[in-house]
């Protein structure tokens, strides 16, 4: 039986998935991935100098998606620069490096991908 603080958890993390949960499309150059569930947490980003100084900031998006639910061709794969995230409006979402950080990290004991990405300059 899950102890009280596991439940209250629980309820907390469900809650969080309906408010920021999206459908999503994953795209790969020709490839697609469509009707994936993913979390969208808009952010602000640093640009930073080759001495570590902010020099500028730009409008970001981290997404936290289902290691099982990245998938092209039918196999689970890691994200990778240059994939694009493209919400049910037609919004897209390039993945992209957050300053001098990889553009995915596995969290949640390797559950789910933590994915950075900028707004698509194509739009």
């Amino acid at each position: 039986m899950p102890s009280a603080f596991d439940a209250d958890f629980a309820e907390a993390a469900e809650m969080l998935t309906e408010q920021y949960a999206a459908t999503v499309t994953l795209l790969r150059g020709g490839r697609s991935s469509e009707d994936v569930e993913a979390e969208q947490f808009l952010q602000e980003y640093g640009t930073l100098d080759g001495e570590g100084f902010k020099v500028g900031s730009y409008a970001g998006c981290d997404w936290l998606i289902s290691v099982a639910a990245y998938v092209f061709s039918g196999e689970a794969t890691e994200p990778r620069e240059g994939d694009v995230i493209r919400l049910s409006d037609g919004t897209e979402w390039e993945v992209l490096p957050d300053g001098n950080d990889q553009a995915a990290q596995l969290i949640e004991s390797g559950n789910r991908w933590l994915i950075h990405s900028k707004r698509s300059s194509l739009q």
